[in-house]
Protein backbone atom coordinates (compact mmCIF):
# COMPACT_ATOMS: atom_id res chain seq x y z
CA UNK A 1 0.00 0.00 0.00
CA UNK A 2 0.83 3.64 -0.40
CA UNK A 3 -0.02 6.24 1.44
CA UNK A 4 0.06 9.80 2.03
CA UNK A 5 -0.13 12.12 4.82
CA UNK A 6 -1.26 15.87 4.50
CA UNK A 7 1.48 16.42 1.74
CA UNK A 8 1.93 19.66 0.06
CA UNK A 9 3.81 20.96 -2.65
CA UNK A 10 3.63 24.88 -4.03
CA UNK A 11 5.71 26.62 -6.56
CA UNK A 12 5.48 30.02 -5.66
CA UNK A 13 2.15 31.86 -5.21
CA UNK A 14 0.89 28.57 -6.76
CA UNK A 15 -0.15 25.15 -4.58
CA UNK A 16 0.17 22.22 -6.91
CA UNK A 17 -0.95 19.83 -4.19
CA UNK A 18 -2.62 21.24 -1.39
CA UNK A 19 -2.75 18.73 2.21
CA UNK A 20 -3.77 15.70 0.28
CA UNK A 21 -4.15 12.29 2.52
CA UNK A 22 -4.54 9.32 0.53
CA UNK A 23 -4.29 5.39 0.74
CA UNK A 24 -3.70 3.41 -2.56
CA UNK A 25 -3.84 -0.45 -2.20
CA UNK A 26 -1.61 -2.90 -3.28
CA UNK A 27 -1.97 -5.06 -6.48
CA UNK A 28 -4.68 -3.11 -8.28
CA UNK A 29 -4.99 -0.41 -10.28
CA UNK A 30 -5.29 3.19 -8.86
CA UNK A 31 -6.96 6.30 -10.39
CA UNK A 32 -5.39 10.07 -10.03
CA UNK A 33 -8.09 11.55 -12.60
CA UNK A 34 -8.21 15.94 -13.10
CA UNK A 35 -8.55 18.40 -14.87
CA UNK A 36 -5.59 20.11 -17.22
CA UNK A 37 -4.08 22.23 -14.24
CA UNK A 38 -5.52 20.10 -11.59
CA UNK A 39 -2.27 19.01 -10.15
CA UNK A 40 -2.54 15.21 -11.15
CA UNK A 41 0.56 15.64 -12.82
CA UNK A 42 2.79 17.25 -9.65
CA UNK A 43 1.14 14.97 -7.51
CA UNK A 44 2.45 11.38 -9.42
CA UNK A 45 5.81 13.15 -9.30
CA UNK A 46 5.55 13.68 -5.94
CA UNK A 47 4.46 10.24 -4.85
CA UNK A 48 7.08 8.15 -7.53
CA UNK A 49 9.36 10.24 -5.96
CA UNK A 50 10.75 12.25 -8.78
CA UNK A 51 10.03 15.46 -6.54
CA UNK A 52 10.22 16.22 -2.90
CA UNK A 53 7.01 17.33 -0.73
CA UNK A 54 7.46 20.22 0.79
CA UNK A 55 5.86 19.14 3.51
CA UNK A 56 3.74 15.87 4.85
CA UNK A 57 5.08 12.05 4.64
CA UNK A 58 4.96 9.29 1.91
CA UNK A 59 4.87 5.58 2.92
CA UNK A 60 5.73 2.66 0.44
CA UNK A 61 4.06 -0.23 2.97
CA UNK A 62 5.50 0.41 6.11
CA UNK A 63 8.72 2.16 5.06
CA UNK A 64 8.47 5.81 4.53
CA UNK A 65 10.25 7.20 1.49
CA UNK A 66 9.98 10.89 1.08
CA UNK A 67 12.94 11.33 3.23
CA UNK A 68 15.13 8.76 0.91
CA UNK A 69 18.45 10.26 -0.46
CA UNK A 70 21.40 9.07 -1.68
CA UNK A 71 22.12 5.22 -2.58
CA UNK A 72 19.17 4.79 -0.78
CA UNK A 73 16.65 6.76 -3.29
CA UNK A 74 18.52 5.40 -6.08
CA UNK A 75 17.51 1.92 -4.37
CA UNK A 76 13.99 2.74 -4.41
CA UNK A 77 13.80 4.34 -7.65
CA UNK A 78 14.76 0.88 -9.18
CA UNK A 79 11.54 -0.71 -7.84
CA UNK A 80 9.30 1.57 -10.15
CA UNK A 81 8.45 2.03 -13.39
CA UNK A 82 7.06 4.83 -15.78
CA UNK A 83 4.84 5.12 -18.67
CA UNK A 84 4.27 9.05 -20.12
CA UNK A 85 2.16 10.30 -22.75
CA UNK A 86 5.15 10.74 -24.87
CA UNK A 87 6.41 7.74 -24.61
CA UNK A 88 10.22 9.06 -23.60
CA UNK A 89 12.06 6.16 -26.11
CA UNK A 90 15.41 7.44 -27.60
CA UNK A 91 15.15 7.76 -31.31
CA UNK A 92 18.53 6.61 -31.75
CA UNK A 93 18.06 2.92 -30.33
CA UNK A 94 16.05 -0.06 -31.57
CA UNK A 95 12.96 -1.28 -29.97
CA UNK A 96 15.17 -3.78 -28.15
CA UNK A 97 17.64 -1.35 -27.47
CA UNK A 98 15.14 1.02 -25.62
CA UNK A 99 14.54 -2.32 -23.42
CA UNK A 100 17.52 -3.06 -22.48
CA UNK A 101 18.89 0.15 -21.22
CA UNK A 102 16.90 0.15 -18.03
CA UNK A 103 18.80 -3.51 -17.34
CA UNK A 104 22.41 -1.99 -18.92
CA UNK A 105 22.21 0.76 -16.27
CA UNK A 106 20.98 -2.10 -13.38
CA UNK A 107 24.64 -4.09 -14.07
CA UNK A 108 22.81 -7.08 -15.52
CA UNK A 109 25.06 -9.32 -16.98
CA UNK A 110 25.37 -8.62 -21.00
CA UNK A 111 24.15 -12.23 -21.55
CA UNK A 112 21.56 -12.30 -20.36
CA UNK A 113 19.80 -9.10 -21.11
CA UNK A 114 19.13 -10.14 -24.77
CA UNK A 115 16.88 -13.13 -23.36
CA UNK A 116 14.96 -10.52 -20.88
CA UNK A 117 14.49 -8.34 -24.18
CA UNK A 118 13.09 -11.52 -25.81
CA UNK A 119 11.17 -11.97 -23.21
CA UNK A 120 9.70 -8.77 -22.49
CA UNK A 121 9.01 -7.85 -26.25
CA UNK A 122 6.99 -11.03 -25.99
CA UNK A 123 5.00 -9.90 -23.01
CA UNK A 124 3.62 -6.94 -24.80
CA UNK A 125 2.83 -8.54 -28.03
CA UNK A 126 6.19 -7.30 -30.46
CA UNK A 127 7.55 -10.79 -31.29
CA UNK A 128 10.22 -10.30 -33.68
CA UNK A 129 9.96 -6.38 -33.63
CA UNK A 130 13.19 -5.87 -31.25
CA UNK A 131 15.47 -4.64 -34.42
CA UNK A 132 12.69 -2.18 -35.30
CA UNK A 133 13.76 1.94 -35.74
CA UNK A 134 11.11 3.75 -33.06
CA UNK A 135 10.26 6.40 -36.15
CA UNK A 136 8.92 2.96 -37.75
CA UNK A 137 6.52 2.24 -35.45
CA UNK A 138 3.02 3.37 -34.49
CA UNK A 139 1.77 5.33 -31.20
CA UNK A 140 0.57 1.60 -29.78
CA UNK A 141 3.72 -0.16 -30.32
CA UNK A 142 5.82 2.73 -29.02
CA UNK A 143 4.06 2.28 -26.22
CA UNK A 144 4.00 -1.42 -25.95
CA UNK A 145 7.88 -0.45 -26.45
CA UNK A 146 7.83 1.70 -23.12
CA UNK A 147 6.04 -0.15 -21.11
CA UNK A 148 8.23 -3.47 -21.57
CA UNK A 149 11.00 -0.69 -20.85
CA UNK A 150 9.41 0.17 -17.73
CA UNK A 151 8.90 -3.34 -16.84
CA UNK A 152 11.88 -4.83 -17.50
CA UNK A 153 13.90 -4.75 -14.03
CA UNK A 154 10.26 -6.03 -12.31
CA UNK A 155 9.73 -3.03 -10.66
CA UNK A 156 6.88 -3.41 -7.23
CA UNK A 157 5.02 -0.72 -8.75
CA UNK A 158 4.45 1.00 -12.28
CA UNK A 159 2.98 4.42 -12.70
CA UNK A 160 1.12 5.71 -15.93
CA UNK A 161 0.98 9.19 -16.53
CA UNK A 162 -1.47 9.90 -19.35
CA UNK A 163 -0.23 7.09 -21.26
CA UNK A 164 -3.18 6.96 -23.37
CA UNK A 165 -3.80 10.73 -23.92
CA UNK A 166 -1.60 10.78 -27.47
CA UNK A 167 -3.50 7.38 -28.83
CA UNK A 168 -6.59 6.59 -30.52
CA UNK A 169 -9.59 5.45 -28.96
CA UNK A 170 -9.29 1.19 -30.66
CA UNK A 171 -5.29 1.59 -29.64
CA UNK A 172 -5.99 2.76 -26.06
CA UNK A 173 -8.55 -0.37 -25.84
CA UNK A 174 -5.74 -2.61 -26.20
CA UNK A 175 -3.10 -0.52 -24.51
CA UNK A 176 -5.42 -0.63 -20.96
CA UNK A 177 -6.24 -5.05 -21.65
CA UNK A 178 -2.40 -5.04 -21.93
CA UNK A 179 -1.56 -3.29 -18.52
CA UNK A 180 -4.55 -5.18 -16.98
CA UNK A 181 -3.24 -8.37 -17.70
CA UNK A 182 0.48 -7.40 -17.06
CA UNK A 183 -0.94 -6.16 -13.11
CA UNK A 184 -2.58 -9.70 -12.77
CA UNK A 185 0.21 -11.47 -14.46
CA UNK A 186 2.80 -9.39 -12.39
CA UNK A 187 0.94 -9.00 -9.35
CA UNK A 188 1.77 -4.90 -9.65
CA UNK A 189 0.83 -1.96 -8.25
CA UNK A 190 -0.63 0.65 -11.17
CA UNK A 191 -1.75 4.37 -10.29
CA UNK A 192 -2.74 5.71 -13.33
CA UNK A 193 -2.80 9.04 -13.70
CA UNK A 194 -5.22 10.39 -16.42
CA UNK A 195 -7.92 13.28 -17.62
CA UNK A 196 -10.37 10.63 -19.61
CA UNK A 197 -12.61 9.02 -17.38
CA UNK A 198 -13.47 6.26 -19.90
CA UNK A 199 -9.86 5.13 -19.16
CA UNK A 200 -10.82 4.94 -15.05
CA UNK A 201 -13.67 3.29 -16.00
CA UNK A 202 -12.65 0.40 -18.33
CA UNK A 203 -9.27 0.08 -16.36
CA UNK A 204 -9.30 1.02 -13.26
CA UNK A 205 -10.60 -0.85 -9.35
CA UNK A 206 -10.28 2.72 -7.43
CA UNK A 207 -10.19 6.19 -8.35
CA UNK A 208 -9.53 9.70 -6.54
CA UNK A 209 -10.23 12.97 -8.61
CA UNK A 210 -8.36 15.72 -7.95
CA UNK A 211 -9.19 19.43 -8.02
CA UNK A 212 -7.74 22.19 -7.59
CA UNK A 213 -4.96 20.59 -5.78
CA UNK A 214 -6.92 18.72 -3.24
CA UNK A 215 -9.05 15.53 -3.75
CA UNK A 216 -12.48 16.00 -4.24
CA UNK A 217 -13.74 12.50 -4.01
CA UNK A 218 -12.34 8.86 -3.96
CA UNK A 219 -13.16 5.57 -3.75
CA UNK A 220 -14.13 2.42 -5.78
CA UNK A 221 -14.74 3.19 -9.54
CA UNK A 222 -18.46 1.79 -9.06
CA UNK A 223 -19.36 3.99 -6.40
CA UNK A 224 -18.18 7.04 -8.10
CA UNK A 225 -20.29 6.12 -11.86
CA UNK A 226 -23.42 5.01 -9.76
CA UNK A 227 -23.39 7.67 -6.82
CA UNK A 228 -20.99 10.40 -7.48
CA UNK A 229 -20.65 12.88 -4.76
CA UNK A 230 -19.23 16.36 -6.51
CA UNK A 231 -19.67 18.98 -8.95
CA UNK A 232 -16.38 17.86 -10.75
CA UNK A 233 -16.98 13.75 -11.03
CA UNK A 234 -20.17 14.63 -12.14
CA UNK A 235 -19.01 16.97 -14.59
CA UNK A 236 -16.50 14.52 -16.13
CA UNK A 237 -19.30 12.21 -16.55
CA UNK A 238 -21.24 14.16 -18.40
CA UNK A 239 -18.57 14.26 -21.01
CA UNK A 240 -17.19 10.72 -20.85
CA UNK A 241 -16.46 9.33 -24.47
CA UNK A 242 -16.78 5.76 -25.29
CA UNK A 243 -13.68 3.78 -26.27
CA UNK A 244 -15.65 1.03 -27.31
CA UNK A 245 -19.67 1.92 -28.53
CA UNK A 246 -21.32 -1.10 -27.41
CA UNK A 247 -20.07 -0.80 -23.72
CA UNK A 248 -22.18 2.69 -23.84
CA UNK A 249 -25.46 3.41 -25.21
CA UNK A 250 -26.61 6.96 -24.89
CA UNK A 251 -29.59 8.58 -26.68
CA UNK A 252 -30.28 12.03 -26.70
CA UNK A 253 -33.23 13.83 -27.53
CA UNK A 254 -32.43 17.51 -26.29
CA UNK A 255 -28.97 19.28 -25.54
CA UNK A 256 -30.35 20.46 -22.35
CA UNK A 257 -30.00 18.85 -19.06
CA UNK A 258 -32.92 17.72 -17.50
CA UNK A 259 -34.03 19.63 -14.17
CA UNK A 260 -34.00 16.15 -12.15
CA UNK A 261 -30.84 13.29 -12.69
CA UNK A 262 -31.55 9.41 -12.31
CA UNK A 263 -28.70 7.17 -11.53
CA UNK A 264 -29.11 3.29 -11.67
CA UNK A 265 -26.97 -0.02 -11.45
CA UNK A 266 -27.62 -3.52 -11.98
CA UNK A 267 -31.30 -4.77 -12.00
CA UNK A 268 -33.22 -1.75 -12.24
CA UNK A 269 -31.39 -0.75 -15.32
CA UNK A 270 -33.94 -3.35 -17.13
CA UNK A 271 -37.36 -2.20 -15.31
CA UNK A 272 -39.89 -0.30 -16.38
CA UNK A 273 -39.55 1.77 -13.23
CA UNK A 274 -40.50 5.38 -14.39
CA UNK A 275 -43.70 4.07 -16.37
CA UNK A 276 -44.93 2.26 -12.97
CA UNK A 277 -44.35 5.21 -11.12
CA UNK A 278 -45.73 7.99 -13.62
CA UNK A 279 -48.75 4.93 -13.60
CA UNK A 280 -49.37 4.86 -10.07
CA UNK A 281 -48.33 8.12 -9.05
CA UNK A 282 -49.56 10.67 -11.75
CA UNK A 283 -46.46 11.85 -12.70
CA UNK A 284 -45.01 13.52 -16.11
CA UNK A 285 -41.83 12.80 -17.03
CA UNK A 286 -39.75 14.59 -20.31
CA UNK A 287 -36.41 12.36 -21.23
CA UNK A 288 -34.00 14.46 -22.47
CA UNK A 289 -30.82 12.30 -22.68
CA UNK A 290 -30.48 8.87 -21.14
CA UNK A 291 -28.17 5.69 -21.65
CA UNK A 292 -26.17 2.66 -20.59
CA UNK A 293 -22.84 1.78 -19.77
CA UNK A 294 -20.61 -0.74 -18.54
CA UNK A 295 -17.89 -0.32 -15.41
CA UNK A 296 -16.47 -3.79 -14.92
CA UNK A 297 -18.97 -6.80 -14.94
CA UNK A 298 -21.89 -3.98 -14.02
CA UNK A 299 -24.61 -2.21 -15.99
CA UNK A 300 -24.83 1.75 -14.77
CA UNK A 301 -27.83 3.85 -16.05
CA UNK A 302 -28.27 7.58 -16.35
CA UNK A 303 -31.09 9.55 -17.04
CA UNK A 304 -31.97 13.16 -17.84
CA UNK A 305 -35.21 14.24 -16.99
CA UNK A 306 -37.59 16.76 -16.51
CA UNK A 307 -40.21 15.93 -14.07
CA UNK A 308 -43.96 17.44 -13.17
CA UNK A 309 -46.72 16.80 -10.92
CA UNK A 310 -47.59 17.78 -7.67
CA UNK A 311 -44.89 18.43 -4.42
CA UNK A 312 -46.60 15.26 -2.75
CA UNK A 313 -46.40 13.19 -6.01
CA UNK A 314 -43.11 14.18 -6.63
CA UNK A 315 -42.05 12.95 -2.88
CA UNK A 316 -43.81 10.02 -3.26
CA UNK A 317 -42.77 8.81 -6.25
CA UNK A 318 -38.76 9.83 -5.11
CA UNK A 319 -39.37 7.86 -2.32
CA UNK A 320 -40.15 4.69 -4.70
CA UNK A 321 -37.21 5.48 -6.89
CA UNK A 322 -35.10 5.35 -4.13
CA UNK A 323 -36.27 2.34 -2.22
CA UNK A 324 -35.30 0.82 -6.08
CA UNK A 325 -32.08 1.74 -5.96
CA UNK A 326 -32.50 4.73 -8.35
CA UNK A 327 -30.61 8.02 -7.11
CA UNK A 328 -32.66 11.33 -7.95
CA UNK A 329 -30.10 14.05 -7.91
CA UNK A 330 -31.57 18.10 -8.22
CA UNK A 331 -29.99 19.41 -11.75
CA UNK A 332 -27.66 22.65 -10.58
CA UNK A 333 -28.53 24.93 -13.17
Amino acid sequence: MIRLVNINKRYGDLSAVDNISLEIPSHTIFGIIGKSGAGKSTLVRLVSLLERVDSGEIYYGNTRVDTLSGKALRDQHKKIGMIFQSFNLFASRTAAGNIAYPLEISGMPRQKIAGKVEEMLALVGLEGRGGARISTLSGGQKQRVAIARALAVSPDILFCDEATSALDPQTTRSILELLKQLQKDMNLSVVMITHQMEVVRDCCQHVAVIDNGAVAEMGTVHELFSAPKTAVTKDFLMHINPLNPEDMQLIRSSQNGGTYTLRFTGEPTSEPVLSRISHDYGIEFNIRAGGTQKVGATVVGVLFVDIRGSSEDMQRAFAYLNQHGIKVEETQL
